[in-house]
């Protein structure tokens, strides 16, 4: 009888570039907070109002305090003060209401990683671990939902813009939603636009791999 293997899934270059590390990532977290407890955080959806004390009770660190301010960040979208706790600050670069859940969610995570004392080395792979964190325990789909391409019609151009949120590219944020849901045989997340495409890439990365 012949084996059959899936074929690769085709990628624009760059889609997977930090692949390794995400795939790191979710390693770490097995290792660290073991398969029980990743499999109960389930899925947070946004709520109207309460954002930030539904995403600290999702990941169950209700008896934080976060403050949140908006200031201009220098190009940066979110920024958290971590300390010994339980008062924490966390500052937004961002004010449309599509990419602040995003970005809180985010830096609520950094806050749940540095409580229970889970990093990596080097800023970068941080970063990375934290967005895949994110994702991974259920807060994460306001991240590739704020993923949006808008075009302007001038009347001689015609231009492109890409509005993102994190250090993961989209298709890679779909791989770990798309991880999770076929690890613990979840039902998928539904995304509209751009962000729906970029879903399918990651799923079929990890459909690929399972």
């Amino acid at each position: 009888m012949a084996f059959l293997r899936r074929p690769r899934p085709v990628a624009p270059p760059g889609t997977f570039d930090r692949i390794d590390d995400v795939r790191a990532a979710i390693r770490e977290l097995h290792t660290r907070l073991s398969r029980p407890v990743i499999e109960a955080f389930g899925t947070w959806e946004p709520e109207p109002g309460g954002t930030v004390a539904a995403m600290t009770r999702h990941l169950g660190i209700g008896d934080t305090r976060v403050t949140v301010t908006f200031d201009a960040l220098g190009g940066h979208v979110g920024e958290v003060e971590l300390g010994p706790g339980p008062e924490y600050f966390v500052t937004l670069g961002v004010h449309d209401p599509r990419d602040v859940p995003a970005v809180l969610a985010h830096e609520v995570t950094h806050i749940f990683l540095h409580r229970n004392d889970i990093r990596f080395d080097g800023r970068a792979r941080n970063e990375i671990l934290t967005d895949t964190a994110a994702l991974y325990l259920g807060l994460g789909r306001p991240m590739l939902a704020a993923y949006r391409v808008e075009v302007t019609q001038g009347r001689y151009t015609r231009r492109r813009t890409t509005f993102r949120v994190g250090y993961l590219s989209p298709p890679e944020m779909g791989y770990v939603l798309a991880r999770r849901a076929l690890e613990f045989g979840e039902a998928e997340p539904e995304f509209a636009g751009d962000a729906a495409g970029a879903y399918r890439l990651g799923r079929a990365q990890a459909v690929y791999e399972t």
